[in-house]
């Protein structure tokens, strides 16, 4: 893939905005499940961190869902490094 193709492609995977809902219009999507792509929080070898990076990443999530009910819904994360924790947040809704 060359470099342009590749910022192409982050910038689209990045844009939850008026771009997105406009490229989901034309293509005849009415609602997307957005969640954090590999590697999240797997790869934090700490559980607290971890937990505390889910928490986090699932709160933005919450917020990006939260401007666009009608269309947008939210895979949240779990921290896996401690089973009998989870990350508790806004997004749990």
């Amino acid at each position: 893939m060359s470099p342009a193709a590749r910022r192409r492609v982050l910038a689209s995977l990045l844009d939850v905005s008026e771009e997105r809902l406009a490229a989901m219009d034309r293509h005849g999507i009415e609602i997307a499940v957005l969640s954090l792509a590999a590697e999240g929080v797997q790869a934090e070898s700490s559980p607290a961190r971890a937990i505390a990076q889910a928490a986090g990443a699932n709160e933005a999530l919450a917020e990006i869902v939260d401007r666009h009910r009608e269309r947008f819904a939210g895979l949240a994360v779990v921290a896996l490094q401690d089973p009998r924790r989870r990350s508790r947040s806004s997004s749990e809704r």
